[in-house]
């Protein structure tokens, strides 16, 4: 019996894959961020942040990241942005 992706060494671990492979395959395999980030998208703090991800080998983007404000995405940006008059 061989390993399934080399087809030259036996398998060694419980995957069926041989040393050299799994430990391959996990070398590639991200995880998730460990904490969320407040940071907004487009801003040098996020970039900052995908680019601290991205060494670590974590997933780029966290389920709970801080996304555009809602009135950013509607073209009544002008409504977000003015001022009371007393």
């Amino acid at each position: 019996m061989t390993c399934p992706l080399c087809r030259r060494r036996p398998p060694a671990r419980q995957s069926g894959l041989c040393h050299g492979c799994h430990a391959e395959l996990s070398s590639r395999t991200t995880r998730k961020p460990c904490k969320p980030t407040m940071a907004l998208p487009g801003t040098e703090e996020k970039i900052q942040v995908l680019a601290e991800r991205a060494a670590r080998g974590e997933e780029l983007f966290h389920d709970y990241d801080a996304a555009q404000p809602r009135d950013l995405h509607t073209n009544d940006t002008a409504k977000a942005h003015q001022t009371v008059q007393l």
